[in-house]
């Protein structure tokens, strides 16, 4: 389906009408040929739609987080900071 599209120049040059028809001999390695094209073409895409994806998850993880408010304990530890410093 994918290879007879891409390759139709090429097929007729060499005067054939489906890639399945080439044939050396006794053996037909035109199909062999055909699965194997439309084998690199599907798992390109499949391989650009996962990087996509992959950049798309990276942008979410890139954005930073909101700063943390200080707990209780940290603004009483700062208090206390704060009062030994204005005391000395």
């Amino acid at each position: 389906m994918i290879t007879p599209l891409i390759l139709s120049p090429a097929l007729n040059a060499a005067n054939l009408s489906n890639i399945a028809d080439l044939k050396w001999g006794a053996v037909k390695y035109g199909s062999f040929i055909s699965h194997v094209i439309t084998f690199v073409i599907v798992a390109f895409v499949l391989f650009m739609i996962i990087k996509g994806i992959n950049a798309a998850k990276k942008k979410e993880e890139a954005a930073p987080a909101a700063p943390a408010l200080p707990t209780q304990e940290e603004k009483l530890l700062s208090e206390i900071r704060d009062l030994l410093k204005n005391r000395n």
